[in-house]
C-alpha cells in the first residue's frame, strides 16, 4: 500500500512531457519514453522557421521569422536574405561565394545586417549567398551544397565548422543530443577510405518514435544512444521507479569525440575532405572557416580538437582559424549574444578572417585582366622589392619593383644545401645576397649582387641546434648583420658584426617547442630609427607578433593575423610603400604568388601578384640601391 501511495503522488506530480521528457520535481524520468516523443509538439513537419526535408532532414522554410527578438527572413531558396534583395541574383561578374553551416553561419540572435556573411559582401564586393541552417552538421551543409550548388555556381565555398558539429555528425535521432524532438538527419558512416550515406532519406517525425520503441538497426549508427535511457522493461511503466532511477543512476560515459582516433573525428574529416573535393572538381575554392562557441574559448592550445585540424590540413583543406582573435576578446560583454551565438563584435572577427583569406579588392597583378603595376600613377613609391631563391640551382631571382614579368636579376651564389640569409651588410642602401648553411653553421655573405665568391665566410652559432637564419641591424650602426632563431629554445641570438663569436644579444621572444614551428621574421616595424626589430609568424593562426625592440624580452607590439592558413605560406618582410617602415608580406609557393600588407595591422593584402617558377623561398629587399 506503501509503495502504491508513493506511486500516485508521483504520477499527480509527474508533468506529461508534450513539450519535453516527462519530469517530476525536475528530474527528467529515466528510462524516457519514445510513445510521449511521438505526442510531442516538435514532432511536426514545420518548426517556426524550419520545415522537415527528406533529403537533409530539415531546411529553412520561405518566409519571415521572429526568434531571439530578431526578425530573419528566407527567400523561396530558403536562403537568409535581406529585405527586398533576392538571393539568386546573379550578381554579373561579380566574384560569387556561398556559405553553408548550421545556427553560427545562419547568424542567429542578429540582424542579417551584422552577419559575417553580409559584412564580407560590403567589404569585398562579392556576391555572398548565406545557407546556413540552425541545428545542422557538417554532413548536412554537405549536401546541402550539393542541392544548391548548380541554381548558386559559386567560385568561394566557406564551410562554418562550429566545434560542437563534431558530434552532430554521428547523430541521427536528434534526440538523443538532448532536444525533446522527434526529427532525423542523415548521416554518414565511415566504409573502408569512404563514405556511405545512411538514413537517406531521413524518417520522419511520424516514423521516428515507433523506431525508437521498437529498437530500429538504425540505432546502432547514432553514436549518442544508450539503450538504458529509454528501454527499461515492466518495471519503466512506474513513475516512481523512473524517478529513482533518474536521481540515482550515474549518466553514461562516452569517449572524448576530440580524439585522433575518434569516430567523431573520423567522419568529420572524411566528410570535410569530400566537400572540398567536390568544391574543386566544380572548379570552386574551398574554405574551412572554424568557429569555436563560448565553451570552447577556455581552452588553451593546443586545443582539444586539433586532432581534427591536423588531419584536415594534411588532406590540404584551406583552414581559417579565428580562435586566437576571439579568446583575446573573450571577456568583451558584445562577443556572444544571450544565446550563445555571436554578437556584432564576433561576426566582425569572423568576417576580418575570411575578408584577408580571400582578399578586399587588392591589386591582383599577373592574375586577374586589366591589373594595374606598381608604380602607376597615384601609388607610392616602393623602397624594398621581394625575389626568390632556389635552393636546388643555388640561384637567386631579384626583382626592383613588386610588378609581374621575368627577374631583373639572376645570380648563382652559395654552397649547396643552403638557406637565404639577404641584407645590406656594408650600410650603403643595398641588400645583396647572402646565405646559411645548416650543416656548417657557416654565413657566406657578399656585398655585390653579382656572382662570385663571397666577400666574407664565418660561423655563427654552431650545429648543435636547429638554427633558422635573420638578418637585421640590431644596434642602429652601419648595417645589417646576422641572426639566429631557435625553435626549440625559442630564442633568438644576434650578432652586431658579421664574424664569429659569442651572440651580443640574447633574447627568448617567443615559446619553446613551439607546435606548429613558428617562422621567425625581422624588420624595422616603426620607423624613426635604423634599427630593426624582430618577430614570429604562426603559419596555422596567421598571426604575426612583432616586436620593435630585439634587445628586451617581454610582449609583442604588434600582433595580427593576415593570410590564408594551412596553404604553407612563408613570411617576408620590406618597405613596400616608401614609408621607411617595413610592413609584411606572404608568399605562396603552391601558387607563386606573393601577397603584401602596409601596415601592422589586420586586414587583406594591399597588392597580389604572382613571379617566378613554384615551390621556391621567398627574399626581400632593395636589391638595386633605389
Amino acid at each position: 500500500m506503501g509503495l502504491c501511495f508513493v506511486e500516485w503522488v508521483c504520477r499527480l506530480a509527474v508533468e506529461d512531457g508534450v513539450r519535453s521528457p516527462m519530469t517530476l520535481w525536475g528530474s527528467e524520468l529515466i528510462p524516457k519514453d519514445a510513445r510521449d516523443l511521438r505526442a510531442a509538439g516538435r514532432a511536426e513537419s514545420k518548426y517556426n522557421y524550419l520545415e522537415v526535408d527528406p533529403d537533409l532532414g530539415w531546411t529553412i522554410s520561405p518566409g519571415e521569422s521572429v526568434g531571439e527578438d530578431v526578425v530573419y527572413l528566407a527567400d523561396a531558396s530558403g536562403l537568409r536574405v535581406l529585405p527586398d534583395a533576392p538571393a539568386m541574383d546573379q550578381g554579373g561578374s561579380k566574384l560569387r561565394i556561398a556559405a553553408f553551416g548550421d545556427s553560427f553561419t545562419h547568424c542567429d540572435e542578429v540582424p542579417f545586417e551584422d552577419c559575417w556573411t553580409h559584412r564580407i559582401e560590403q567589404q569585398t564586393g562579392a556576391r555572398v549567398f548565406n545557407a546556413g541552417v540552425p541545428g545542422y552538421g557538417t554532413d548536412q551543409a554537405y549536401l546541402r551544397y550539393l542541392e544548391m550548388r548548380e541554381a548558386l555556381e559559386p567560385d568561394v565555398v566557406i564551410l562554418g565548422l562550429m566545434i560542437g558539429d563534431i558530434k552532430r555528425n554521428v547523430n541521427i535521432f536528434r534526440t538523443f543530443m538532448g532536444e525533446w524532438t522527434a526529427w532525423t538527419k542523415p548521416r554518414f558512416v565511415l566504409a573502408g577510405d569512404s563514405i556511405r550515406l545512411i538514413n537517406h532519406p531521413a524518417a520522419s517525425p511520424a516514423e521516428s518514435p515507433e523506431m525508437i520503441e521498437k529498437g530500429h538497426p538504425l540505432l546502432a549508427y547514432d553514436w549518442w544512444y544508450d539503450p538504458e535511457e529509454w528501454r527499461g522493461g515492466l518495471l519503466a511503466k512506474s513513475v516512481a521507479y523512473r524517478f529513482a532511477r533518474a536521481r540515482l543512476g550515474r549518466e553514461t560515459e562516452r569517449p572524448n569525440y576530440y580524439l585522433s582516433d575518434s569516430e567523431p573525428t573520423w567522419v568529420t574529416a572524411r566528410i570535410v575532405a569530400e566537400f572540398k573535393r567536390r568544391v574543386e572538381e566544380a572548379g570552386g575554392r574551398f574554405i574551412c572557416l572554424v568557429i569555436p562557441s563560448r565553451p570552447d574559448l577556455r581552452y588553451s592550445d593546443p586545443v582539444p580538437w586539433q586532432p581534427l585540424l591536423t588531419r584536415l590540413t594534411r588532406a590540404g583543406v584551406e583552414i581559417i582559424d579565428p580562435t586566437l582573435s576571439l579568446r583575446d576578446l573573450a571577456d568583451s560583454a558584445e562577443l556572444f549574444e544571450a544565446q550563445g551565438h555571436y554578437g556584432r563584435l564576433g561576426n566582425e572577427v569572423l568576417a576580418q578572417a575570411l575578408v584577408r583569406a580571400i582578399g578586399s579588392k587588392p591589386v591582383i597583378v599577373g592574375i586577374a585582366a586589366g591589373s594595374s603595376d606598381a608604380g602607376a600613377a597615384g601609388e607610392p613609391t616602393e623602397k624594398d622589392a621581394i625575389g626568390l631563391f632556389d635552393a636546388k640551382a643555388q640561384t637567386f631571382l631579384l626583382k626592383s619593383s613588386n610588378t609581374r614579368g621575368e627577374a631583373d636579376a639572376s645570380v648563382r651564389f652559395g654552397p649547396p644545401g643552403s638557406v637565404p640569409a639577404m641584407g645590406d651588410f656594408d650600410g650603403d642602401g643595398t641588400d645583396t645576397l647572402g646565405v646559411y648553411s645548416p650543416a656548417r653553421g657557416e654565413f657566406s655573405l657578399k656585398d655585390t649582387n653579382a656572382e662570385g665568391p663571397a666577400s666574407i665566410r664565418f660561423r655563427f652559432g654552431g650545429t648543435r641546434f636547429e638554427f633558422v637564419p635573420l638578418v637585421g641591424n640590431w644596434d642602429g650602426l652601419g648595417g645589417d648583420s646576422v641572426g639566429l632563431y631557435s625553435p626549440e629554445h625559442g630564442l633568438f641570438v644576434l650578432r652586431n658584426s658579421n664574424d664569429s663569436g659569442l651572440p651580443d644579444i640574447r633574447n627568448p621572444f617567443g615559446p619553446k617547442d613551439a607546435k606548429p614551428t613558428l617562422i621567425p621574421i625581422a624588420g624595422n616595424w616603426s620607423g624613426g630609427d635604423s634599427i630593426d626589430g624582430i618577430g614570429l609568424y604562426n603559419p596555422m593562426t596567421g598571426r604575426f607578433m612583432l616586436k620593435d625592440d630585439p634587445t628586451t624580452a617581454g610582449p609583442a607590439d604588434f600582433v595580427f593575423g593576415f593570410g590564408a592558413v594551412g596553404r604553407g605560406l612563408i613570411p617576408i618582410a620590406g618597405d613596400w610603400d616608401g614609408d621607411d617602415r617595413d610592413n609584411v608580406g606572404l608568399y605562396d609557393p603552391t601558387e607563386r604568388t606573393f601577397f603584401l600588407r602596409t601596415t601592422q595591422s589586420d586586414g587583406p593584402a594591399d597588392r597580389a601578384f604572382r613571379f617566378g617558377p613554384k615551390g621556391l623561398t621567398p627574399v626581400a629587399g632593395n636589391f638595386d640601391g633605389n
